[in-house]
């Protein structure tokens, strides 16, 4: 395998990869926690094993969960985002809220320069402002939102720092070990707002010359009824005929609407995959042996069974 990817996969492992860093850091009491900065010899490590799974194309489970499910690690660290709540009264929020590039407070002007802060969402709240920062960079948020603990006007901040939400139905995690980087995929469903019911696991074991063995999965049955009723996606999906034998036709219920879709079989390999380009898309299964598939529509995933 190889530990390079394209620019736009590289940056969305490099936030998984900050995670775990930070997960590792935190649980583990290491002083890197109190630095704003991330290190790059700690986060590389991490993201060149994520990579190496990406690019193994080859190896069992990897299409189930880099294409199929998209597992991402949990966010219970924050590395892109952070909140403030401030006193309307302070004349620096006034400024920020109006969208003023500089705010007269040289501490807040500062800490946004160097962060390369920006507002992603802002809001009155009765007598306060609630600002959400982010940034085009990865950072230490826990620590990095404690600079705007002594501004005045500033009533708290919070960023996650090991928060454990429930919703998080999606995870990876990374054990870092002297040969090689044990990682663990994870997913989950069943009533995943009040904490998943069913979980499964995949495992693969990266070594640092990028070379990914597959080392197994466990858990509960992938793809009952419960997980397919996870993917409820506002452009419903019909698939019919199924059972099916030749062909396949995909409805979406509005016209002119163009999406990606992709068929997996019962281990979750992918088999082929193309565009919709209309209301009703039909795919040709004729070589397809008698069996179990699965077809993903952007955020919908759906059942059907080949018989001939």
């Amino acid at each position: 395998s190889s530990c390079t990817a394209p620019a736009d996969i590289e940056e969305q492992y490099k936030v998984d990869a900050s995670v775990i860093t930070l997960r590792k850091f935190y649980e583990n009491n290491l002083s890197y926690k109190d630095s704003i900065e991330i290190p790059n010899e700690h986060l590389d490590t991490v993201l060149n094993a994520l990579l190496a799974v990406w690019n193994a194309t080859s190896l069992p489970a990897r299409d189930t969960v880099v294409d199929l499910l998209e597992i991402s690690t949990a966010h219970d660290y924050a590395v892109k985002y952070f909140n403030v709540r401030v006193n309307q009264s302070a004349i620096w929020a006034q400024k920020l809220y109006e969208g003023y590039t500089e705010t007269g407070n040289d501490t807040v002007d500062n800490i946004l320069n160097t962060y390369n802060l920006s507002i992603y969402n802002s809001f009155p709240w009765g007598t306060d402002f609630y600002f959400q920062f982010t940034s085009q960079d990865n950072y230490n948020m826990p620590e990095l939102s404690k600079l705007f603990d002594s501004i005045s006007g500033v009533k708290y901040v919070l960023a996650a720092c090991g928060y454990d939400n429930p919703r998080m139905y999606k995870n990876i995690e990374a054990y870092i070990l002297p040969n090689y980087v044990f990682l663990k995929y994870s997913y989950g469903w069943g009533d995943c707002t009040s904490g998943c019911i069913d979980w499964r696991y995949w495992e693969f074991k990266v070594y640092y010359d990028c070379s990914v063995e597959y080392w197994g999965s466990y858990g509960s049955e992938l793809f009952p009824t419960s997980i397919l009723n996870n993917f409820n996606n506002a452009e419903k999906v019909n698939i019919y005929p199924n059972p099916a034998n030749d062909k396949i036709f995909i409805e979406y219920n509005k016209a002119d609407f163009s999406a990606k879709y992709s068929i997996f079989n019962h281990l979750g390999t992918e088999i082929f995959s193309g565009q919709i380009k209309n209301d009703i898309t039909e795919i040709d299964i004729s070589t397809l042996p008698n069996g179990i598939y699965f077809l993903k529509t952007e955020n919908e995933i759906m059942k059907f069974v080949v018989i001939k």
